[in-house]
């Protein structure tokens, strides 16, 4: 099976590549060098039977990517690839703008498009690393979660328009440090593997996150029952002082 990792240099992106790796042939894209050769003697390591590393950025587009793979199909994307995963509000930047659309947005659907131009692909399975922010409104990291929003809406309606894609979508509920080694990131890996291989649709992972997202829920259902409490709180005190009165 050949399987292509977009964001390969990113913790998550490196341990999913490492757990897809046996006996498959891994294209991994990323930013850095010295991780790209790293993860490629980690995954021949694991059992991969060839690795090929992409060493860019996807603001540069996709045409060399689309060159390295000589058109051979893919039947495998996983797209780890973000320049927002790390961005609050406060600190986006509107010349940014081009990076944050075509890494988070644009050139994985560019891709995924040109896998399914290629006569030869007779099924695309994707795994999208995605949040649990984009099931919950978060005023501090909209720009990040509106792009997550805004590609899960796009490869629905790929997937619609093409039986022969399948997409499995991974809400991250837990932060990953990016700049170290961690074993979240593998636990968050095996899960993805396992899950993978049971041909699931939607992964979440991370406790703290589905609290988040059940607490969120949970507010307007806490809102109606102190409104309906207070009226008869209020009613009760009434009534009380009414008696003390008399």
């Amino acid at each position: 099976m050949n399987v292509m990792v977009f964001g390969a240099t990113s913790q998550i992106g490196s341990e999913l590549a490492v757990v897809f790796s046996k006996e498959n042939n891994l294209f991994l894209v990323g930013r850095n060098l010295l991780k790209l050769q790293a993860l490629e003697k980690r995954c021949l390591e694991n059992g991969a039977d060839f690795v090929t590393f992409i060493h860019q950025d996807l603001r540069l587009g996709i045409k060399s990517i689309v060159k390295s793979i000589a058109n051979q199909p893919i039947h495998l994307f996983i797209n780890a690839a973000s320049s927002t995963s790390r961005l609050y509000d406060n600190n986006a930047e509107f010349e940014d703008l081009p990076l944050y659309l075509s890494v988070d947005l644009q050139m994985p659907l560019h891709f995924i498009q040109e896998c399914l131009s290629n006569t030869i692909v007779k099924e695309l399975n994707i795994v999208f690393v995605s949040t649990v922010l984009t099931l919950v409104k978060s005023p501090k990291r909209t720009v990040y979660t509106s792009l997550k929003i805004l590609q899960e809406a796009f490869l629905k309606k790929i997937q619609k328009k093409n039986s022969s894609v399948n997409i499995m979508i991974i809400r991250v509920g837990k932060v990953i440090p990016f700049d170290r080694e961690t074993d979240e990131a593998k636990k968050l890996a095996k899960k993805v593997f396992f899950s993978y291989n049971k041909k699931k649709k939607l992964v979440y992972y991370g406790k703290s996150g589905l609290a988040f997202v059940f607490l969120f829920h949970l507010q307007p259902i806490a809102f109606y029952a102190f409104t309906f409490f207070q009226r008869y709180i209020r009613k009760y005190i009434r009534k009380l002082l009414l008696n003390l009165r008399t």
